[in-house]
């Protein structure tokens, strides 16, 4: 791949994040990017009807590019509202786990037992019972 096609793709990928950058190509054919500091945010609600669903989608906040959520309308509550206040102002929040999109602290809790409980036991396959070696 040259080093046009390369530039080229760079430029369409800043510009889909909706990034401010100049360019500048020099005689060896390299390409200079300068990104302003600025990356625009947006958190942006859209009523489906046809659903009876709130989409939200989320630009740029945690990561360039997009996030998409759907929500029946009885998942917003003041609490939920509260929490994507928490998570807007990037404070500790529950907002992907009230969206769906992060296993619970109990959850995965439980989920680590169970995972030491089947390495212990796949440690002992083929052991034999400590009240057979005490004979």
């Amino acid at each position: 791949m040259g080093l046009k096609l390369i530039g080229a793709r760079q430029q369409q990928y800043l510009c889909r994040k909706r990034l401010r950058f100049s360019t500048k190509k020099t005689t060896d054919s390299r390409w200079h990017f300068k990104l302003d500091a600025f990356a625009p945010v947006g958190f942006e609600f859209v009523l489906d009807a046809e659903r009876a669903a709130i989409r939200l989608r989320i630009t740029n906040h945690e990561r360039l590019g997009v996030l998409k959520f759907t929500y029946d309308s009885e998942d917003i509550n003041w609490m939920f509202l509260d929490e994507r206040a928490k998570y807007v102002m990037r404070k500790s929040s529950r907002f992907h786990e009230l969206s769906g999109d992060a296993v619970p602290e109990d959850t995965l809790q439980r989920l680590r037992n169970q995972m030491a409980a089947c390495q212990a036991e796949r440690e002992n396959e083929g052991r034999e019972p400590a009240w057979v070696l005490a004979k």
